[in-house]
């Protein structure tokens, strides 16, 4: 919501509301607070499930090179 809709918004609900531009202003600042900290937190969350899928795949593939290995030493055994 703009700041000015807002400001209209209060002075039509209570004409002798209290609130000033700089209690406005400061709940401005802190809604875009709030949204600049959702997006921290879901990119974080992306960046650590992209992580946990790297490693996943790093860990699938190691297994699958020691299985291989393993197979070749059974048959070099033979």
């Amino acid at each position: 919501m703009t700041g000015r809709l807002r400001s209209f918004l209060c002075r039509l609900v209570c004409p002798h509301c209290a609130r000033g531009e700089r209690e406005l202003a400061r709940l401005d600042r802190a809604e875009d607070l709030h949204a600049k900290s959702v997006l921290a937190v879901e990119r974080a969350s992306f960046k650590q499930a992209r992580r946990l899928d790297d490693v996943r795949v790093v860990v699938e593939a190691t297994l699958r090179q020691m299985e291989k290995r393993a197979a070749s030493a059974e048959e070099n055994a033979r």
